[in-house]
């Protein structure tokens, strides 16, 4: 059994060094060699020798709030400044004709901003957006389209995401925008170009997911866990990961078809599944020791199931790196721990009521 622990743990290394190599240096998709758009604002106007990019007045602009700045931008170049008062958004956007024509669309820009103050919703905030309208003008709000969000005060960041460009499409619109109540956003280098799958990526992605499962079954094996009902938290972790590679359009689905917010869904999702994987793993390894004549867990037991539970959830949160339009979150990973923790306390427990009245 040790020689097999032993195994599973080399396996583990050797295939997390594959899934850091995936996500750091094998990119899911691949830009066109030509840009759809173009827009670094060094020019108020568009001229001969800058016959690619696309200057402000091609763009689409609120009626306020919207001023071109000539050393402002990243790294001292020009920019557009969009300042929102009282509620009044500012926004810059350029819309782009039969989308289809491509299967995926990237967006990039660089922002920062300065006193963002936050509105009533959640995207009253400085934005990067890429949204899909129909062939009736309708835009589907529920499909993904937000690249980037930023709030309060921060220096200069970079935003880039790729979208499916759904059957719907006829449209598709690049915007940044300022709805916030009040702040100024600065935007930069916006660009929108055609994509396309990396092969490399998902076949390295395919590979790391069937050695995924024999080095599970391989850990099955080694910690006993077919026995004494192992298979329960077996069942809670299979549900865990399917939560947790599922993307945030399916998320969003899901959330509007029980009639919450998609926020709560994921938030109460992590806190629930992660107690009912620490009670049930912690149940089982009490039943273990009981079958095999032993007392309830040990402090250091304990501490032993806290730490490889704690390893899953951070597992859990870097693989959302392979998802198409989610990541991982520390907030999200102290929802998991208190979970855990608190999974553990009540099965640990209720094991010792039950070992007092037996």
């Amino acid at each position: 059994m040790k020689q097999s622990f032993g195994l599973s743990i080399f396996g583990f290394i050797v295939w997390l060094c594959g899934f850091i190599y995936l996500i750091n240096c094998c990119p899911a998709y691949l830009p066109a060699d030509k840009a759809l758009l173009l827009s670094d604002f060094e020019s108020k106007v568009q001229t001969s020798l800058n016959a690619d990019l696309m200057p402000l007045y091609k763009w689409d602009k609120s009626e306020q709030g919207v001023a071109w700045e000539s050393i402002s931008g990243f790294s001292g170049s020009a920019c557009i400044k969009l300042t929102a008062h009282d509620d009044k958004e500012s926004y810059i956007k350029w819309a782009l004709a039969n989308p289809q024509d491509y299967p995926f669309l990237q967006v990039r820009a660089k922002m920062r901003t300065e006193s963002i103050v936050p509105g009533a919703s959640s995207w009253n905030a400085a934005r990067l957006l890429l949204y899909f309208t129909d062939k009736n003008g309708k835009t589907n709000w529920d499909y993904p389209h937000a690249a980037g969000s930023l709030t309060g005060t921060s220096s200069w960041k970079e935003f880039e995401k790729v979208f499916p460009v759904p059957e719907f499409a006829a449209t598709a619109t690049v915007v940044v925008q300022n709805s916030s109540k009040s702040g100024i956003v600065w935007c930069d280098d916006i660009s929108l170009w055609p994509a396309y799958k990396n092969n490399s990526y998902f076949l390295l992605r395919g590979i790391l997911f069937v050695a995924g499962i024999f080095l599970a079954i391989s850990a099955i094996g080694s910690f006993g866990l077919f026995k004494n009902r192992g298979w329960i938290p077996l069942v809670i972790t299979a549900i865990i990961l399917v939560g947790v590679l599922s993307s945030q359009y399916f998320l969003e689905m899901l959330a509007g078809a029980f009639g919450i917010k998609v926020f709560l869904l994921k938030k109460f999702g992590h806190l629930f599944l992660f107690f009912m994987l620490g009670l049930v793993s912690t149940s089982w390894a009490n039943a273990t020791k009981k079958a095999s004549g032993r007392p309830t867990l040990s402090l250091k037991q304990l501490v032993f199931i806290f730490t490889g539970l704690l390893s899953f959830a951070v597992l859990t949160e870097l693989l959302q790196f392979a998802t198409f339009d989610r990541g991982p979150g520390i907030f999200d990973f102290f929802i998991n721990m208190t979970g855990i923790i608190g999974g553990i306390a009540i099965a640990h427990f209720v094991s010792r009521i039950k070992g007092k009245r037996g």
